[in-house]
C-alpha cells in the first residue's frame, strides 16, 4: 500500500464514525425528547406536535441534551443557537422547506458541543453558521447562503474526534467572504459544493487536520482550496476544483512539519495556477517533501497546472 493509502485507511474510522452519527434516523428518540415548531402556531404552545411552539428559539430555550427539535414548513426570522447534545432538523427531507433567516448582528445559527443541524436552509446572518470552539458539530443536508461574512466559521478545538466538525451534503454560496473558514482542529468534508463566495471557497488556517472527499469547489472570486499547512495533517480524493479566481489548491507552509495529499482530484480552469506551492519564508522551501499528489487531472489554467514552489516573504 501506497503512504497515501496508508493515510486514507487511517482516516477512514474518522469519516465513517462521523456518517454513522449523522444517519442516525430522526425517530431514535422517545416521543418526551422531540419539541416541534411551526411558525403558523397559535393558542397553547407547549412543543408538543397538537401545541408546537412558534418559533425555534422558544424550543430551544425548553431542549436540553438528546432533544430533537422537529421544525415544519415555513421561515423562521431568527438567529438561534443550538444547546450542547441537541438536533435541529426539518420535520421533511427538502431542505428548501425551511428557511432560517438571521439579522447580520450575529451569526444565523451557532453549534454547541455535540450539536446537529440537518435538512434546512440556513440564510443571511454575520456569518451563516459558527462552530463553537471545543465544540463536536454535524451539519447535514444543509444550504447556506447570502452570509455578510463566512458561511461557515469553525472556531479552534483540540484535534480529536470528540470535537470533530463534519459538514456533508451542504451547499454554501454567495457569501461575503469565504464559504468554510477553519481554525485549528480536525474537519471532514464530503459531498459538498462549494461555490459564487466572494474570496475563498474553503480556507484552513495551520493546525486543520482534515480529510475531504468529492465535493465540487467552483467559481468563486478568490482560491477554490487555500491552506496554512504548518502543523496540519490533511488528505482529500476526488475533489473538483474550477473556474476559481485564483488557484484552483493554494498550499503554503512556514516551515513547520506537515503532511498534505491530494488523490485522484481535479483542478481545471482556475484563473492562476491549478495547484500552487507557496513558501513564506526560507525554512518551508523544502515543503514539497511534505506533499503528495497523485493520479490528479490539472489543466486548463491560466498560468500553468502545478507550480514549483514559490517563496513570498
Amino acid at each position: 500500500m501506497s503512504y497515501f493509502g496508508l493515510k486514507e485507511a487511517k482516516i477512514a474510522g474518522i469519516f465513517v464514525g462521523a456518517a454513522l452519527a449523522v444517519f442516525l434516523p430522526i425517530f431514535a428518540f422517545g416521543d418526551n425528547d422531540v419539541i416541534f415548531v411551526d411558525d403558523d402556531a397559535s393558542g397553547s404552545q407547549t412543543g408538543s406536535y397538537d401545541h408546537p411552539y412558534r418559533t425555534i428559539g422558544k424550543a430551544l430555550d425548553h431542549a436540553d441534551s438528546g432533544t430533537e427539535v422537529r421544525v415544519k414548513k415555513g421561515t423562521y426570522k431568527e438567529n438561534i443557537e443550538i444547546p450542547k447534545g441537541v438536533k435541529v432538523v426539518s420535520d421533511g427531507e427538502d431542505r428548501s422547506d425551511v428557511t432560517i433567516d438571521g439579522s447580520s448582528k450575529k451569526p444565523t445559527v451557532t453549534m454547541k458541543h455535540k450539536s446537529t443541524l440537518s435538512h434546512v436552509t440556513v440564510k443571511e446572518g454575520r456569518n451563516g453558521i459558527r462552530i463553537n470552539d471545543d465544540s463536536k458539530a454535524h451539519i447535514f443536508d444543509v444550504l447556506v447562503k447570502d452570509a455578510e461574512r463566512d458561511g461557515i466559521f469553525i472556531e479552534s478545538s483540540p484535534r480529536d474526534k470528540k470535537y470533530r466538525a463534519y459538514i456533508d451534503k451542504v451547499e454554501i454560496k454567495d457569501s461575503g467572504k469565504t464559504g468554510i473558514y477553519a481554525k485549528k482542529r480536525l474537519v471532514v468534508i464530503v459531498n459538498s459544493k462549494i461555490h459564487n463566495n466572494d474570496s475563498e471557497g474553503i480556507d484552513f488556517q495551520a493546525g486543520v487536520d482534515a480529510w475531504l472527499e468529492g465535493n465540487k469547489v467552483y467559481d468563486n472570486k478568490g482560491t477554490g482550496w487555500k491552506v496554512v499547512m504548518d502543523g496540519s495533517e490533511i488528505w482529500t480524493t476526488k475533489n473538483d476544483f474550477r473556474r476559481n479566481g485564483r488557484e484552483g489548491i493554494q498550499v503554503e507552509s512556514f516551515g513547520a512539519p506537515s503532511k498534505f495529499g491530494v488523490k485522484k482530484s481535479k483542478a481545471v480552469d482556475n484563473g492562476r495556477y491549478g495547484i500552487a506551492i507557496v513558501a513564506r519564508n526560507d525554512a518551508a522551501l523544502g515543503m514539497w517533501k511534505s506533499i503528495f499528489l497523485e493520479n490528479n487531472s490539472v489543466f486548463g489554467n491560466v498560468l500553468g497546472q502545478v507550480s514549483k514552489v514559490i517563496l513570498v516573504r
